[in-house]
């Protein structure tokens, strides 16, 4: 190897807000409007994802992603993520 030469990393997401991803965010939140509680490995299932573990951490990311906007609500128990909309919460505590 050449001194100096850094080989270029393929990179599987890009960074920033795209549009596929805005999209699939997207449906990941009408999948938990739609039925609620649900979990991560639910909303692949609905989607009709392969199902593997990158997939399953791509939803876990965005799960994670539209908790950090408000727009869910997420809650851990045990090993498992259980996640519904916000909007129930509200309508809880009127």
């Amino acid at each position: 190897m050449k001194q100096g030469f850094k080989p270029k990393r393929e990179t599987r997401w890009k960074t920033g807000p795209n549009k596929v991803s805005l999209t699939f965010r997207k449906n990941v939140l009408e999948a938990i409007q739609d039925e609620w509680p649900t979990y991560p490995s639910e909303i692949i299932k609905k989607l009709k994802m392969p199902g593997e573990k990158a997939d399953l951490l791509l939803v876990k990311y965005n799960v994670d992603q539209l908790a950090k906007d408000g727009h869910i609500r997420v809650k851990k128990i045990d090993r498992a993520t259980v996640c519904w909309p916000s909007h129930i919460e509200k309508k809880r505590y009127d």
